[in-house]
């Protein structure tokens, strides 16, 4: 059951109309997505520890949601510069922003902001995959340079001028 459901969802497939097509509860669905989840970071990490460490890394954070914009979310990202395979990645939570703000603490109430220690998180598994002394190179967050030197003392971090987001049905400028 769960390679049928993996293939389901890397085919893009809902996990509602995944339920309805192996016939099983949405609540089994969630619970095998949740483990799915685990088992190919997992796997991940297995696959990363079989190459030598690295020694130029690419960073940055990435904003989403989950159920809605009142509840966003921070994807922080690593890949190898040279190969871009994924070293690491940290999903957490954030405080809404913006106009968001009133209407998600009415409804939600205070959301802890987790950024840091995503961050400090995805360092550390970076560890025994990276050099003591590479170079890192992101965009110019000012929270960056610390988490960064907190883990990697020795590191060189490089910084470059963020570009505005994409943005679906917006003017190119």
């Amino acid at each position: 059951m769960n390679d049928r459901l993996r293939k389901l969802i890397c085919s893009g497939v809902s996990l509602r109309r995944s339920a309805i097509l192996l016939r099983i509860s949405r609540t089994t669905v969630k619970r095998k997505f949740e483990y799915l989840g685990l088992q190919a970071k997992c796997e991940l990490r297995e696959m990363n520890l079989k190459y030598a460490p690295c020694d130029e890394v690419q960073f940055d954070d990435q904003e989403t949601f989950e159920h809605t914009k009142c509840k966003p979310l921070s994807i922080t990202l690593a890949v190898d510069s040279k190969t871009r395979r994924i070293l690491g990645f940290e999903v957490s939570k954030m405080p809404a922003k913006g106009h968001l703000t009133k209407i998600a603490l009415k409804k939600y109430g205070k959301r802890k902001d987790e950024r840091a220690a995503g961050r400090k998180k995805l360092f550390e598994t970076l560890k025994p995959l990276v050099l003591p002394t590479a170079r890192f190179k992101s965009d110019e967050n000012p929270h960056f340079p610390k988490d960064l030197k907190a883990a990697f003392p020795k590191c060189v971090h490089q910084t470059f001028k963020g570009e505005r987001g994409a943005r679906p049905n917006s003017p190119k400028d």
